[in-house]
């Protein structure tokens, strides 16, 4: 008589040891790339002072810009020489004492100021921004306070310079 007991086959535990490594792998791949997008202090600097050097002065840009869960508004801004001429918000235009608000120097102003108050406050934050490497002008931006409902992004649909005034 034989005390030994039939083998259990062992390949099931094997199957799901490696399915629970590949996940652990692709989150921990998905995590990097995550980092690696975030945008940092030095990135954002960087285009807020190659937009000083060499950013246009004359330029028509169309964005669009959502805030929290509201509706996507459009916006079109156009400088001349400097000096905000036209700026409307779908379609519609704006009193002459809001222009300033909408200008690309204004944006990447706006950018730093909320960097600066996340890094001063902790926020674990989630920023992704991406800049024109010629200009230094903002392409698109995404920012959004993790545990919050503090979410913005922008995303600049069309840039075109404009002939200088005069």
């Amino acid at each position: 008589m034989s005390d030994s007991m039939p083998r259990k086959s062992l390949s099931w535990l094997w199957f799901f040891a490696g399915l629970v490594l590949l996940t652990l792998l692709a989150l921990g791949v998905s995590a990097y790339f995550n980092v690696k997008q975030q945008l940092k202090r030095e990135q954002l600097d960087r285009a807020i002072q190659r937009w000083a050097e060499v950013g246009p002065k004359s330029y028509r840009m169309k964005y669009v810009q959502k805030l929290r869960d509201e509706l996507e508004e459009r916006f079109e801004v156009v400088v001349l020489g400097g000096k905000v001429s036209k700026v409307l918000r779908n379609d519609v235009p704006l009193a002459r004492d809001q222009f300033e608000y909408y200008t690309m120097d204004n944006k990447l102003a706006e950018l730093d100021r909320f960097m600066f108050i996340d890094e001063k406050e902790k926020q674990r934050v989630y920023l992704r921004g991406y800049f024109d490497p010629e200009t230094g002008r903002l392409i698109s931006y995404t920012r959004h306070v993790l545990g919050k409902n503090e979410r913005v992004h922008i995303e600049v649909k069309e840039f075109a310079e404009e002939k200088p005034p005069g």
